[in-house]
């Protein structure tokens, strides 16, 4: 069953019931309908199918230092950030991904889970996290609204700005 198959206007829980945790193995395939859902819609009218989203994480699950964190409203996932840890540089970690379902976006979810990987971040002494966003959309503004700043002002890796934050 997909994630819209899931979620439905009847269905979907009031915000007052949304916890983040750590993702799980049972979240790959939620997370892989919701990822289509979001990334294939404005702003990034991107063409993912299930098949290379699946590969995506399946990847990303199998690296050493991966984390994952789900927010969901009731038993629903709503929302995701996944990452590594990158082991050359020390201390750094990668957001690889940042998601919000459509029906929860601007409602404080994305924060809960960027705080919620930040906190867990600190415990581990990681010393700074960096993401690429494409420039002028809403998730940039709330990066910055994070406290990310630009770096290399001059660069943009295939249409995307470099962010990042010191812990």
């Amino acid at each position: 069953m997909s994630y819209s198959d899931k979620h439905t206007e009847q269905t979907a829980p009031p915000l007052t019931l949304v916890e983040v945790r750590t993702m799980a193995g049972s979240d790959i395939e939620c997370y892989c309908s919701l990822f289509q859902n979001v990334f294939n819609a404005e702003p990034w009218k991107e063409q993912w199918d299930l098949t290379a989203i699946k590969t995506n994480i399946q990847n990303l699950l199998r690296k050493k230092d991966f984390m994952g964190m789900a927010a969901t409203a009731g038993s629903l996932p709503v929302g995701y950030v996944t990452g590594y840890n990158l082991g050359v540089w020390g201390r750094i970690f990668y957001v690889d991904q940042l998601f919000v379902a459509p029906r929860y976006q601007g409602k404080g979810i994305g924060t809960q889970l960027i705080s919620a990987l930040h906190n867990r971040l600190k415990s581990r002494k990681t010393s700074m996290v960096f993401l690429l966003t494409k420039p002028n959309t809403i998730a940039k503004k709330a990066y910055v609204r994070f406290g990310y700043k630009r770096m290399f002002p001059w660069l943009l890796l295939r249409g995307k700005e470099i962010l990042y934050k010191k812990l």
